[in-house]
């Protein structure tokens, strides 16, 4: 008899775990399916590396080409598929970006919501490791039963060693394309969907 109640003790354990589960995930019944190129900014994007960091997937899209321009380099697209599983809003998905780039002294961060899209501009200042300044504008959208889908456009600014200082280098160099990037990146139609 004690075997019983503690096979239906089990049970009810067992059950309590697989209901506490099943309000902490999210159903997704459609698949998010990536292109294989992207074009943007009048260049073409080939999707290279994939990275399956389990809860979202990265796809990395590099240049076709070489960029021909002398202050814009190292150019890339990253698709990043997050499949939502802790159901985050946008406006969460805001707050936690803006509380982690306020951590660090060589990031400039800009972020909105407009229309259902989450949209961010993120500038980090060269370092010991990185000589450059480093550029991303962001777009990303949930996706009705699939999950939340981010474009990143990524590319990096080449300091010229001028008598200028950091403010008037962003104005000059990095601000302007930053800014023409990202209205390009507001205008584009959404190409990303699930299925």
């Amino acid at each position: 008899m004690k075997r019983y109640s503690l096979a239906i003790i089990m049970a009810f354990l067992l059950a309590g775990c697989s209901t506490t589960e099943q309000k902490t995930t999210v159903s997704r019944s459609q698949t998010f399916h990536p292109v294989s190129e992207v074009r943007f900014n009048d260049t073409n994007f080939q999707r290279g590396k994939t990275v399956d960091l389990i809860e979202m997937v990265k796809y990395v899209y590099t240049p076709k080409t070489k960029s021909s321009s002398e202050t814009v380099s190292r150019q890339k697209v990253t698709l990043f598929y997050d499949k939502n599983i802790r159901d985050m809003s946008l406006q969460q998905r805001m707050e936690l970006r803006q509380r982690s780039y306020q951590r660090s002294a060589n990031t400039l961060a800009e972020l909105n919501i407009r229309d259902q899209t989450l949209y961010s501009t993120v500038i980090y200042r060269p370092s010991a490791q990185y000589n450059y300044w480093g550029v991303e504008v962001t777009k990303g959208k949930d996706l009705n039963q699939c999950g939340f889908v981010e474009f990143q456009y990524a590319y990096a600014v080449t300091t010229k060693k001028t008598g200028s200082d950091e403010k008037t280098f962003l104005n000059s160099q990095v601000y302007p394309h930053a800014r023409q990037s990202l209205q390009q990146l507001q205008q584009q139609p959404w190409l990303w969907q699930c299925y």
